[in-house]
């Protein structure tokens, strides 16, 4: 949320001193990549955010599809507002001066302040604009951390969401963010899984229609994480803490 937040005011853009904040990186750590719609239920992104995916099937692999993503993006740079990028591959590699934040300021016959960023396209390159309050997030897989090139991953402010993250911020929120959300999810909430754990294995993870178990270097699945965050959510749980 304070990423989300991170937000010049009017009065700063119009500084000769106005530094733009980095975008920010989103290490989906969910065993179906379901980060950005976590992020979504849980009212951290807005449900109508831009997002623009890459397409990796062989029929997208395609020079016509890489420019109607590059065009995407830079149309949505051009506005304030969020927009989402996801399995983008080498879709990023001609923004290397709008990730790095590399603008040539401008100042238009009414007095506002803009940005021109070199977008490459092809064998060709374009100044493009792009608007004070633009954000972009870029969502990469866990798995995927790894293969990617150390100077990309840099530019980015890097943020890590996984299966326990609903039920982490939902407990932040029923204490009022009093307490830290790692001391929630190792402290608190963990030890109440480890408790809901042999319940389930009790009930066998077959009779439990869409049980996911925990993935490879994972403690908990999403199943486990899932009741949890049901249960910080029910009625009676709030009353309680009222």
């Amino acid at each position: 949320q304070d990423a989300i937040a991170d937000l010049s005011s009017d009065i700063d853009i119009q500084s000769e001193n106005f530094q733009p904040c980095r975008f920010k990186m989103i290490v989906d750590e969910t065993d179906d990549g379901s980060a950005i719609r976590m992020l979504q239920d849980m009212a951290i992104l807005p449900n109508g955010v831009n997002i623009i995916e890459v397409s990796d099937l062989p029929g997208d692999r395609s020079q016509m599809h890489a420019s109607e993503v590059v065009s995407a993006i830079r149309l949505a740079a051009a506005h304030p507002g969020i927009v989402v990028v996801t399995d983008f591959g080498g879709a990023l590699d001609g923004f290397y001066d709008l990730l790095n934040l590399r603008y040539i300021r401008t100042r238009g016959q009414d007095g506002s302040v803009g940005f021109l960023a070199t977008v490459a396209a092809g064998r060709h390159s374009v100044l493009a604009p792009v608007h004070p309050r633009f954000q972009m997030f870029v969502c990469v897989r866990a798995q995927d951390l790894p293969s990617l090139p150390l100077p990309l991953l840099n530019r980015f402010e890097k943020y890590r969401i996984g299966s326990w993250s609903a039920a982490v911020h939902r407990a932040g929120q029923l204490v009022d963010m009093r307490i830290k959300p790692d001391v929630l999810r190792d402290h608190i909430l963990g030890e109440a899984a480890k408790r809901l754990e042999p319940l389930v294995q009790l009930l066998s993870p077959a009779s439990l229609i869409g049980y996911q178990g925990p993935a490879k270097h994972a403690e908990f699945g999403q199943t486990i994480w899932s009741l949890l965050h049901r249960a910080l959510g029910s009625p009676k749980m709030e009353e309680a803490l009222r």
